[in-house]
């Protein structure tokens, strides 16, 4: 048999099981407007052809803070360094990276501030291709690899550019508490990690406080995993290892939760000593990541491959990944383009995604891939839950896989068009349009014409056609634009692509111009980089380099070009070339309205939203306006939807009315009339915050208590299709056994949360009530086994919903 993971292998189906209770629900993410942030993303590092990259990380609040650093290489954006930096109040932090003797990158810093491992400051740190590599291997028997490209398996090469990741993982007030051991009292770490005369108090005992509680024995947990034919649950506090910095309960000497909305300002420069180049580049700063949630993890293997960017709503999860995305996509990226080799000046574009590989990089098994069973929207503290996707194939064939692994993914792919790991290619290419223009006005547009001759999501053993040139193919791109195909190579990149503008079309002879990338998904991309231009004399005390950061067209309501609908300064439902409306945001599988998209017409709708703005006396406008300029997107649309204290917003009973229509149709007769009014509130309603008990993704299946309420709470109300259990069964024994159904039964659960994500809810509740003819009984059903003398309930139930669906 062959396994892909050290303490992470599985031979039997893999269970959904409930989340984990988390704090509350984090507040709304976005770009940050002030240069700072909680996360902050570094477009571009390079240890390529002399470049060196120098990193810069300041505390900028009065409080310690705990920093997470991750270097992913460009290919799919796989860990392939991180470190903890306990910072304490206005503290900075730097470092510099440059290629090792072996050409690897390496990080060495003089700073003397904390860090774990503590041997950063004296011996520095090398990046490792394990992340995407074969480390154990037994008479080819037993396999422990991370690989996700054959041809890469081991490269260093792939380590030597990519992107970075600077993180909050937890936040101490002010310096902590200071040791008091005539009163127990052992001391903050990040009291520890407080600088006093210029160093820090005590790091030796910072870089301990990392250490994760139990050590974890590599081999010996693999064999536990074998021997029990099931993953195991990442040990600790939301699988984080337990270590002294992570404030708990019964441990109030670590970091708490984050606090600060954007406490981190990061810094970078690239630099080439020997062509006499350098230039600082702008990094990405995102406001209100991962707030009111405690991130803090160990700093030992598997729990320092947390936190990542889609961990804002806790460790191991994806599941606050759709708001993040919302938060930071562009439409568009525009720059100048700058090519004479004629003069030896040249330039390149940067554009990472740095969230694509939560997408793309699907291998269930595979803890170093973005998304698997222990990280995914339905996962959450180091459980194993779902099975998402095909394993990759070029090392487990498909022979060997169990037939569960074979259900549908819980790792949405949109909006990008193909997985990595299809086709063996070491590429997931991403199509864009790009518009072309010289400095005199002429202009030129390619479209991307038909990537694949056939759908984006094939089988990987159907080989396909190269990609295209005009797509971004990784998770770090580097574009040369110009004239010609014979420009200049300013960055040195193993995998930059050439957009010859004169084969394009772009008429004169201009060296140079702009131009702007779009991309065809209508949510857009999170997406960040720059232009790196550089001018040689023949003398590296001469040469010059410059970098500029992207101009991005940000989805926004606020936007009113080419707005199909617009009402006062509001798009109500965007055009073709706009990002979107509050109706499309509203209804997109990632809106709070996605799982309705099926069941509500969209115009009458947007009739709908129209005729309230326009009765509008201005507070609603100005309140909704308020709220999406500060980012607050989703706070707005609860308002329009729920309404508040002062009368402003409140669609729900029109958007009810548009549910039930003439006859009511599937919903009603599922939830009742007052279960379709309730759906809206539990809708906008986070299902992964501590008042849920059941949850698939963020969508509540059952309430923690009378304020929070779930689709299947619903379901017992007045009208509804359990209301004769409701005198039978208490919430809590609901939460119970639809837990133990989805459970047993993985291809129950993702029927249901790919219905819903498809925005058949009717369906999805259906299957969730009755399952179908693949797969085991649903609720219902389990509700019979378990009581036993509900038989006639059960029945009249079962043929209600026949009825409903025709049968």
């Amino acid at each position: 048999m062959n396994t892909l993971l050290a303490r992470w292998c599985g031979c039997v189906i893999l269970p959904l099981l409930l989340l984990a209770v988390i704090p509350g629900k984090a507040g709304a993410v976005s770009v940050s407007t002030n240069g700072s942030g909680s996360a902050v993303v570094v477009p571009y590092y390079s240890v390529n052809g002399g470049w060196e990259t120098l990193l810069n990380i300041t505390n900028t609040t009065s409080n310690s803070l705990a920093v997470k650093v991750r270097l992913h290489e460009a290919r799919n954006g796989r860990s392939v360094m991180n470190f903890n930096v306990a910072l304490s109040p206005l503290d900075v932090w730097t470092g510099y990276i440059q290629a090792d003797a072996d050409g690897r990158p390496f990080l060495r810093t003089t700073d003397s501030s904390c860090t774990s491992p503590i041997t950063i400051g004296s011996e520095g740190l090398r990046a490792s291709e394990q992340g995407y590599s074969t480390v154990f291997d037994l008479l080819g028997l037993v396999s422990v690899s991370f690989r996700d490209h054959d041809a890469t398996d081991g490269s260093i090469e792939r380590l030597r550019e990519g992107y970075i990741t600077v993180l909050a993982m937890g936040e101490t007030l002010g310096e902590g508490t200071a040791p008091d051991p005539a009163n127990s009292i052992r001391g903050s770490t990040a009291w520890f990690a407080k600088h006093v005369d210029g160093l820090p108090r005590n790091c030796q005992q910072v870089a301990e406080d990392f250490e994760p509680e139990e050590a974890g024995n590599f081999l010996q947990v693999l064999l536990e995993s074998l021997l029990s034919q099931t993953p195991l649950a990442i040990r600790g506090d939301q699988g984080s290892g337990n270590p002294v910095a992570r404030a708990t309960s019964s441990n109030p000497w670590g970091y708490g939760p984050i606090s600060s909305r954007t406490p981190l300002k990061v810094n970078a420069t690239l630099v080439n000593r020997t062509r006499g180049t350098a230039a600082g580049i702008d990094s990405f700063p995102i406001a209100d990541y991962g707030q009111n949630r405690n991130l803090v993890t160990a700093q030992a293997f598997p729990f320092n491959l947390e936190p990542t960017l889609a961990s804002s709503n806790g460790l191991w999860s994806t599941s606050g990944l759709a708001q993040i995305e919302a938060g930071i996509a562009a439409n568009s990226v525009a720059n100048e383009w700058s090519n004479n080799p004629n003069t030896d000046a040249g330039s390149e574009w940067v554009v990472t995604m740095p969230t694509k590989r939560f997408h793309v990089d699907e291998d269930a098994l595979n803890l170093h891939a973005a998304c698997n069973v222990y990280r995914n929207s339905r996962s959450s503290g180091g459980a194993v839950v779902g099975a998402p996707g095909l394993p990759y194939l070029g090392f487990n064939p498909l022979t060997l896989l169990p037939p569960e692994l074979l259900l549908l993914s819980t790792c949405p792919l949109e909006p990008f068009n193909r997985r990595f790991q299809a086709g063996n290619n070491g590429v997931s290419p991403m199509e864009f349009t790009i518009e072309l223009y010289d400095r005199e006005k002429n202009a030129a547009a390619l479209d991307t014409g038909p990537i694949f001759p056939v759908a984006p999501d094939i089988p990987p053993l159907l080989v396909v056609s190269p990609p295209a040139a005009r797509s971004l193919v990784h998770s770090a791109n580097v574009l040369r634009i110009g004239r010609g195909t014979n420009l200049p190579n300013v960055l040195n990149s193993s995998s930059a692509r050439t957009i010859d503008v004169e084969s394009a079309g772009l008429a004169g002879d201009q060296a140079a111009g702009w131009a702007r990338i779009r991309f065809t998904a209508a949510t857009g991309h999170p997406a960040t980089g720059f232009i790196l231009k550089e001018r040689k004399f023949g003398d590296a005390t001469k040469n010059m380099g410059q970098a500029l950061a992207h101009a991005y067209q940000r989805p926004s309501v606020l936007n009113l070009e080419n707005c199909r609908v617009p009402v006062s300064n509001l798009c109500v439902i965007g055009g073709n070339m706009h990002s979107g409306g509050i109706v499309d945001i509203l209804l997109r599988p990632t809106g709070p309205l996605g799982p309705l998209a099926g069941e509500i017409n969209a115009d009458d709708l947007v009739e709908a939203i129209a005729t309230l703005l326009q009765n509008d006396d201005g507070s609603l406008n100005a309140i909704l306006t308020g709220l999406i300029t500060d980012g607050q997107l989703q706070e707005a649309l609860e308002l329009l939807i729920l309404g508040d204290a002062q009368g402003n917003g409140d669609l729900q009973d029109i958007i009810s009315a548009l549910l039930l229509g003439d006859n009511g149709g599937g919903l009603v007769g599922i939830l009742g009339p007052q279960g379709v009014a309730g759906l809206l509130q539990a809708l906008f309603i986070d299902g992964t915050s501590d008042a849920c008990q059941a949850n698939l993704g963020t969508l509540c299946l059952v309430g923690g208590d009378s304020d929070h309420i779930g689709l299947v709470d619903l379901l017992l109300l007045e009208g509804g299709v359990l209301e004769a259990l409701s005198d039978e069964l208490t919430q809590e024994e609901i939460a119970q056994i639809l837990g133990d159904t989805l459970e047993s039964d993985g291809a129950l659960a993702n029927l249901v949360a790919n219905l819903f994500a498809q925005g058949q809810l009717a369906d999805g509740l259906t299957a969730l009530l009755i399952g179908d003819a693949d797969t085991q009984g649903g609720l219902a059903q389990a509700i019979e086994d378990t009581l036993g003398n509900l038989g006639d309930i059960v029945e009249d139930i079962l043929a209600f919903i026949s009825r409903l669906l025709g049968g």
